[in-house]
């Protein structure tokens, strides 16, 4: 296993990252909201391809999973981490709708499910990940395994949501 500390440092880019692949470097960077990390990765890809970096890169996002069938997105959301949704969001070619794995949610399902784990008081803090999801396009149509739209796991007592 590796240790955490070689794929996830702060400030690192992603050519000093020995041994981690560029699907392991960009899954810690939606984990950890760790944008410098996600832009070299996107980076790299472009420099070593130029003339297929944006197919390159959608490929990446597209087809990276956890080991539990999250994509890029959903971590992203479960987590919270606005700046790295945005700087996904704005890749080309982007699957914004995926269902993941285990319970056939979309990335906004697990922003709404983010937003009611929050404390009451945090709810407009937590808001701006659902927003940025629906104004990229996300489907607020789609149901899940259990059949439910992300509207209807809105936490009641939420009325701004």
């Amino acid at each position: 296993m590796r240790s955490k500390e070689r794929i996830s440092p702060i400030s690192a880019s992603a050519d000093h990252i020995q041994g981690a692949s560029p699907r392991e470097l960009v899954l810690e960077a939606c984990r950890r909201d760790n944008t410098p990390l996600l832009l070299d990765v996107i980076e790299g890809i472009a420099k070593k391809s130029p003339k297929t970096a944006t197919s390159d890169v959608a490929a990446l996002l597209n087809t990276a999973r956890d080991g539990i069938g999250n994509g890029v997105l959903h971590l992203a959301a479960i987590n919270g981490n606005y700046a790295v949704l945005d700087v996904l969001l704005d890749q080309e070619g982007l699957e914004i709708d995926e269902p993941d794995r285990m319970e056939r949610e979309t990335p906004l399902h697990k922003a709404v499910r983010y937003v009611n784990e929050l404390d009451k008081n945090e709810w407009e803090h937590g808001s701006p990940v659902v927003e940025i999801l629906l104004d990229a396009g996300c489907d607020p149509r789609i149901r899940n395994k259990a059949k439910l739209r992300p509207v209807d796991l809105v936490d009641p007592r939420n009325t701004e949501l």
